[in-house]
This record gives C-alpha cells, structure tokens and sequence, in this order.
C-alpha cells in the first residue's frame, strides 16, 4: 500500500470518530434536556408534592434545578383562567404598631386565578333532586368550604334557595307585610341545605354527591331569618372530620331568644354539637374561625381583638384561652371590627397558622348604607397568640368578579368574592374556595405566597420574645386604610364616624 493511499485510510478514519463522538454529545443533550423538562405528550408524570417547596422546610435547598422545579410545580399546579397579577403589601404587626403605621410593610408579586367553578354541575343535580312542580325555586350553590384527604378533596357547598331573599327585597321595598310572603307559593321549603361531594386533585368529581341530612329548625318563629344550614367550614382534627356551620334556634343558653347559632357536624359518627363559650352571645354568632392543634380543636372568636377559644368536640363546651388585653368584655362592632371570618387557619411552619379572611367595610353616605367586601391574608402564632401579619386587599381580575351579578344588591354596593375553604398545595401555592357574589362557588389558586411568608416570619422572629401582639384594633385600622385606598379616601366609612355627628345625624352603629 502507498503512503497516500494509507494517509487518506487514516484521515477517514479519523472523521468517522470525530463524526460518532459528535453524535453521542448531542444525544446525551438531548438526554438530559428531556429529564429536566419532562416529556411533551400529554401523558406528563406530575411531580410528587416532596419534589416542590416542603411545607415545613423553608429555605432548604433542593437537588432540584430552579428551572426544573419551577416547570414541573407549573406542570402539575397551572394557572387558571383570570389570571390577575398584583403587587400584594401587607404589614407585620408588632407591640409597637402605631395606628396607620406603614413600618414593616412587606410586599411581594402573586396572581390570582380561577382554577375550577363549582356550582353548575351541583345545581343541574340538585334540581332533579327537587319536587318543584311548579318550577318556583332559584337555586344558587355557594359558600363552599373543602378539605384535601389524600388524593381526594371534600367540598360542602350551601344550597340556597334565592327566592326567600328576592320576595323578602320586593316586600320590603313595596311595604308590604312579610306574611303575605308565603301565599305567593304553591309550596314552602327550607332556605338552606349542604351539598356534599368528593373530588380529585384536579377538582374533577370522583363520587357522586348528595344532599346532607342535618336536622336544624325552620323558620323560627317567622323572623324571616334564614332556616336551615348556613356558613360551612370544614376542619380535619386527627382521624375526624368536622362541619362547622350557623344556624337559627330559640336557644335555651340565651334565655329562649331566637338567635343564630355555631354548630358542628361529624362527618364520621353524624353527631351535631352546639358550641357554647359560657358567655353571653349576641343574637348572630358567626364568622368563628377553627384551627386543630395536636387534635384539639380551637376556635378563633374574633381576630382583633384576638380572643382564641378550645372546645371539646364531644359535648361542644367551649373555654376561651387566650383573650387579648381588655378584650373579655368585647362584644362585635358592626362598625369599627372590619376582619372577621374566613378559612379554617392552616398550619404554614409551625407555630405559624395562616387564613385567608374577609374584611367588611360599611360606608356612609346620606340615606345609604352599603357593605363592602374584600379578603385578607392573615398569619396567627398560635404558641402566643398574637396576629403576626395581616395582607391588603387581594385582587381578582375585574372580569371574573362582573361575571355574575351581586345577588344582595340592596345591602352590598360592589362585586366581590368571599373566602371559606384553603388547600396548601405547595409552600407557594394556596387553593382557595370562595363563593362570587353570594351567586356561585369557585377554587382560586393564590401563587406567590412563599416570598410573602418566608419574609414575614423571618420579620417576625426579630419579635420572637414580645407575645403580646398589636394594640387591640391596630390591625382593623390597617384593613381599613386599605379599603379607603381603594376609593382614593373620598367615602367615609362607619368605623371612621362612630359617636360624631356627619350631616346632622349621630352615628351610633
């Protein structure tokens, strides 16, 4: 063989290795790539809750990229639709809150979406499960609270039959009795019910639902107050699980008046209890918050001022034990206590408990007293008992909220959703189910609160020896301030007037 004829052997030789080698790099790429962004079929493996942010580990670092934690948290939680994104401040309250005091105000990008809407499958069963001959009910499946056990989640909605609300409007507005209420029907039902059903991770339904049977009263005594039950919440203490609801009653604890009442239902045993504080109650007990520590099962009364009570779930005998400075004689102020209720508090990293409540502000106006509504988040310490942080107003995307009309239009002035059910999917992501308008129930998914909360409890561990927490309605102040905002500070709200005089009337409420 010549040299050149043994030259040109080795040099294509050479190519060819080069060629291979080439080829193996850009498939071990290719490899690799598909690992970490996952394959495109639509037979995607979702991520295991333990491959995104621990719930009780914040700031561990995973051997996970940041890319591909992200995309496979995308992956099995997305967005919904009305997507709406905000920059969400809120402030970290401590023993030296001064009212309308901007110190230690965080803030931080979340977006909000709805992921799942609730109630047209539940209405079109509910109406076969009505005899309604003469096609008189309007039915509305709202308020719905939920519960993740597993792979599945528990939703109890309220069934409320609207027509009770639209007669009562015409009545009252043409000044007529409301006895002649019921002749307008060929038949008289109970206003309120729960609606149960199971779901699976993806908010689809796995089992079919039903209408729950839990004895209440009628219309007591026609007070034309709302009959049946109101108000679900649903809370897991160990191996149980409990509704919590209101009702009307002619209580025996308040000296036989007809007052509204706070129950619970095992869900389990199909037990209810009433739950009695040993004080004296107001003629309607609602907006009581419930937490599970360890299996005992406790009850915030009121968030400002913080009054924190434990009930006994056999018997539902409640002791208060916690209430804040002055705060034992505190009755509810229509006016001035604009943070009530909202979802069952969940544990975030211990002993940080988080909520998302509503806040109510009232506003004055001559001849006009509408309600406004918004939702707050709120972290409680529950070694303490102190609130540690309290968000402004979380925005929904403008569409969403026309979407549906305000059912009580007389009495609440704009769009709103109203928060009673909270899933943590990850330590960023909150599931939230939420009624629109007193018209629908819905699952919003809240995105973003990691930030959030990371800041706010590395905050407030600077504080962690002060176990007071803020100046009694220092935090309804807050709220407020954040409503009047809103509306650029040219309403004037009830809490603001109480006991002065504005236009030539005394405020008293």
């Amino acid at each position: 063989m010549s040299a050149i004829h043994f030259n040109k052997r080795c040099t294509t030789l050479f190519i060819s290795i080069l060629v291979l080698g080439a080829v193996k790099l850009l498939l071990d790429a290719s490899r690799n790539l598909h690992q970490q962004t996952g394959p495109t079929t639509a037979n995607t493996i979702p991520a295991r809750r333990d491959d995104n942010l621990a719930i009780n580990s914040i700031g561990k670092q995973s051997n996970q990229t940041q890319y591909e934690k992200t995309t496979r948290t995308i992956e099995r939680y997305p967005d919904g639709l009305f997507r709406h994104q905000q920059v969400l401040k809120g402030l970290v309250f401590t023993e030296s809150t001064k009212m309308g005091s901007t110190d230690n105000e965080l803030s931080a990008s979340v977006t909000l979406s709805v992921v799942k809407s609730l109630s047209d499958e539940v209405i079109a069963h509910v109406k076969q499960i009505f005899n309604d001959d003469h096609n008189e009910n309007i039915y509305f499946a709202t308020i719905p609270a939920m519960i993740k056990q597993g792979t599945k989640v528990l939703v109890v909605q309220r069934i409320w039959l609207g027509q009770f609300e639209k007669m009562k409007t015409k009545y009252r507005s043409e000044g007529v009795s409301l006895n002649n209420m019921f002749n307008e029907w060929h038949n008289s039902w109970q206003e309120n019910y729960f609606y149960s059903t199971v779901l699976d991770e993806n908010y689809n339904q796995v089992e079919a639902g039903g209408i729950l049977g839990i004895p209440t009263t009628t219309n007591v005594k026609f007070t034309y107050k709302s009959d049946g039950p109101m108000d679900p919440r649903l809370i897991q203490s160990l191996d149980d699980v409990y509704l919590v609801f209101h009702t009307w009653l002619v209580d025996k604890n308040s000296k036989n008046q007809v007052g509204g009442r706070i129950h619970i239902w095992d869900m389990h045993r199909h037990l209810k209890k009433k739950l009695w504080p040993h004080i004296p109650l107001q003629r309607t007990e609602i907006n009581w918050i419930p937490l599970d520590i360890n299996g005992q099962l406790y009850f915030t009364y009121s968030i400002d001022p913080l009054r924190v009570m434990k009930c006994n779930k056999k018997d539902g005998d409640c002791m208060f034990v916690h209430e804040q400075d002055g705060s034992s004689t505190e009755t509810f102020q229509y006016s001035s206590d604009h943070l009530r209720g909202g979802t069952p508090w969940l544990e975030y990293k211990y002993p940080y408990y988080i909520s998302i409540a509503h806040n109510v502000a009232s506003t004055y106006r001559p001849n006009e007293d509408f309600a406004i509504y918004n939702a707050n988040l709120v972290v409680l310490h529950v070694e303490d008992w102190r609130v540690v942080y309290v968000s402004q107003n979380i925005e929904a995307h403008p569409s969403w909220l026309h979407s549906e009309p305000v059912i009580r239009n007389h009495t609440i002035w704009s769009p709103f959703w109203y928060p009673t059910g909270l899933i943590m999917q990850t330590g960023d992501i909150l599931d939230i189910s939420c009624h629109l308008n007193d018209a629908s129930g819905h699952i919003l998914r809240l995105r973003g609160v990691k930030s959030i909360l990371g800041q706010v409890i590395s905050e407030d561990m600077k504080y962690n020896k002060m176990s007071k927490g803020p100046v009694v309605r220092t935090v309804q102040q807050y709220v407020l301030e954040a409503t009047k905002a809103l509306y650029n500070y040219t309403w004037t709200f009830t809490g603001d007037i109480v006991g002065k005089t504005v236009e030539g009337k005394d405020i008293n409420v």
